[in-house]
């Protein structure tokens, strides 16, 4: 369950996002010890609550180590990363045909909303200690900065979480951080 690096020369933008997606589909499986998983039904538990978590840390990591402007869009019930014409998420790191937003949601119609860094960062993750957590993880073992926009959740963490929560996800992170 290793991480797979990417050598930027020999891989088109696709293909980063990919590997990068599916190594943080890694790092999540084994930072909430889902070994007994697929890596499919791992990314189908990303997309049933921390999807956003999964499109911030990917955004970020992409743009902050191989400078690919990635979108991150949400409906009501999804958020994922889109980039030239392709939907992406951890479900389908080769990218969507068609739009992710029919997939997630009953109305094939739904509105597709595009939002910056800052505005996932508030909507999705405005207080989710745990998911500053994986982010942090996922940005420490790349070799990025953590995104100033989600400092708040270290800050904070005991006014979000039980008093004392925050060091135990962090060290669950360092056991996960071994496992990738």
């Amino acid at each position: 369950m290793q991480f797979e690096y990417v050598e930027v020369s020999k891989l088109n933008p696709q293909a980063i996002i990919k590997t990068t997606l599916n190594n943080f589909t890694r790092l999540y499986s084994a930072f909430n010890q889902l070994g007994d998983l697929t890596k499919e039904e791992v990314a189908e538990k990303i997309n049933r609550g921390d999807c956003g978590v999964a499109a911030i840390a990917v955004h970020h990591v992409l743009k902050e180590k191989y400078k690919i402007e990635t979108i991150i869009v949400n409906c009501r019930n999804h958020c994922w990363l889109y980039y030239e014409g392709i939907d992406y998420d951890t479900l389908q790191p080769d990218g969507y045909e068609g739009s992710a937003a029919a997939h997630w949601e009953k109305d094939i119609n739904a509105p597709r909303c595009p939002v910056t860094f800052a505005e996932a960062c508030d909507e999705w993750m405005s207080c989710d200690v745990k998911g500053a957590v994986i982010v942090k993880g996922f940005c420490d073992k790349l070799w990025v900065k953590f995104p100033s926009e989600l400092q708040h959740c270290f800050d904070n963490a005991d006014e979000y979480e039980r008093p004392g929560e925050l060091e135990a996800y962090q060290a669950t992170m360092q056991a996960a951080l071994q496992l990738v």
